[in-house]
């Protein structure tokens, strides 16, 4: 969503080229990045690429917001470090949940997801997330028509 986004507004200021151009270095990177891990460490190594070339490219595109729309990395940053702090603390306690269950792995996993789902969708009504009430307000409007 965030990549969509900087991706549209770098492409809606008529930046295309430039835009296509990093695509192209972006998938090389990612693709690089992952068959460099399933070689050093296999399965593993191929997520940990995919993670590293995925916060590899969120940098390259905030770069290119910041260079073409003025909107700065650290400024970008600062507005998703509450959701990646969100993330992380959900990730952590449907990982605690699963290592402190002691059932079917199928059950533990249904638990997790509906934790999981469950949270991202209570906390942010709790925190009144601006993003979430937009998005609601927008599905709601969509639905009355």
């Amino acid at each position: 969503c965030l990549q969509g986004s900087a991706n549209q507004a770098i492409t809606a200021i008529g930046k295309s080229k430039v835009f296509f151009n990093w695509t192209i270095i972006k998938r090389t990177l990612t693709i690089v990045l992952s068959v460099v891990g399933i070689v050093l460490a296999g399965m593993n190594g191929l997520l940990w690429g995919a993670v590293v070339g995925t916060w590899a490219v969120y940098f390259i595109n905030a770069y290119l917001v910041e260079k073409h729309i003025g909107y700065t990395v650290i400024s970008q940053v600062k507005d998703i470090l509450p959701f990646i702090a969100l993330s992380g603390i959900i990730g952590g306690l449907a990982a605690m949940i699963g290592s402190f269950l002691s059932l079917n792995m199928y059950v533990v996993a249904i638990l997790q997801l509906v934790f999981i789902f469950g949270s991202y969708i209570g906390l942010p009504i709790i925190f009144k997330f601006e993003c979430f009430t937009f998005m609601t307000s927008l599905i709601k409007s969509r639905f009355k028509k």
